[in-house]
């Protein structure tokens, strides 16, 4: 959690938690968001989100970045309709 309350999930976390590997960052998810998008999936804002993640401190030092954990339930939202609409592989 940050000082302002957000709560923030790490990249990498979040990465492998959507069965992305973790290499790749902003970029990976990027190309996950635009290949449904290009099959007429509503991706809604998340391109925009992925393309600003928020830079931290994590409780262990140094620096990581991450999104505001509201992301995840959004993620899964678009994952689950391409998955009914039979676009993904």
């Amino acid at each position: 959690m940050l000082a302002d309350g957000r709560r923030v999930l790490a990249q990498r976390r979040l990465q492998a938690g959507i069965g992305l590997s973790e290499g790749g960052g902003t970029r990976r998810m990027a190309v996950l968001m635009g290949s449904l998008d290009k099959k007429g999936i509503d991706i809604k804002d998340l391109t925009a989100r992925i393309d600003t993640p928020i830079r931290f401190s994590p409780m262990g030092g140094g620096t990581a970045f991450g999104y505001e954990a509201t992301i995840l339930p959004d993620i899964c939202a678009v994952v689950i309709e391409a998955a009914r609409a039979g676009k993904l592989r």
